[in-house]
């Protein structure tokens, strides 16, 4: 198995757990300077998306431009 292909399983792997834990999350973006921070409200492992709730709104974000993620206080 590709090392790249093993990230996107991993990614996809760490999405699933933080989603059906409930956690906060701290997303990073490729492309951007801006945080996410919320809770991951849908995952779509097929369509590769994800939607955070953050601050009352809901945002809509590809897998694949997930540079980076975390759960404060969590490995």
């Amino acid at each position: 198995m590709e090392l790249e292909e093993q990230n996107v399983m991993k990614a996809q792997d760490d999405l699933h757990r933080i989603f059906t834990n409930g956690y906060f999350v701290v997303i990073r973006v490729r492309s951007s300077e801006e945080l996410f921070v919320g809770q991951i409200m849908e995952l779509d492992l097929d369509g590769g998306t994800l939607t955070i709730g953050r601050w009352g709104e809901l945002k809509g974000l590809e897998i694949e431009d997930i540079l980076s993620m975390e759960v404060p206080g969590h490995e």
